[in-house]
């Protein structure tokens, strides 16, 4: 067995310069479970950027999330610390939508999230995706707990109508018997 030590050393040449960077994909998951529907966070959105260029690409940017009603709820920073992109590679990246970026607030309608990417000469890479926060098992029991109580609510009423009915047939036939005896 034994040990060795390389470097890496990226160069660039006299020539004709190619900055062609694409989005080979804009995904966001859960657990590694990729979707467009989930029941709370944290999440995962995860870029793959494919470098079709001649040059090695630093890429830098940003995930801006919005709600339903365009308000920003989060941003998420993508490629930090910076990684390069060889020529003809394709690299995946994450960032997490998180506690640490939307603290307290729970996911909770349609959001869009798009990506905005810079690199080489002021060029921009862009992406968008939409999904949905929707906590249905909490939605879930709460419909349960509702219509359990409506059935509950609607038994503790009849029981209370009945009662009432026997009171009041119980008092209308004590009155006639009253009225018998004189």
């Amino acid at each position: 067995m034994s040990a060795s030590l390389g470097a890496l050393v990226l160069l660039t040449v006299n020539g004709k310069l190619t900055h062609n960077l694409s989005v080979a994909s804009f995904t966001v998951s859960k657990n590694n479970k990729v979707g467009s529907l989930f029941e709370s966070g944290p999440l995962n959105f995860t870029v793959r950027l494919k470098n079709s260029g001649n040059v090695q690409e630093l890429p830098t940017g940003h995930i801006i999330v919005t709600d339903t009603f365009g308000k920003v709820v989060a941003g998420v920073n993508i490629n930090v610390p910076p990684r390069n992109i060889l020529p003809g590679s394709i690299r995946k990246f994450t960032g997490a939508l998180d506690k640490s970026v939307i603290g307290n607030r729970h996911l909770f309608g349609h959001y869009h999230a798009k990506l905005t990417l810079n690199y080489g000469n002021k060029q921009t890479a862009t992406g968008n995706l939409a999904f949905c926060g929707i906590p249905y098992r909490l939605i879930g029991i709460v419909l349960v707990l509702l219509v359990g109580g409506f059935f509950v609510f609607r038994w503790l009423l009849r029981r209370y109508n009945q009662r009432i009915i026997s009171k009041a047939q119980g008092g209308a036939g004590q009155t006639s018997r009253k009225s018998k005896k004189k």
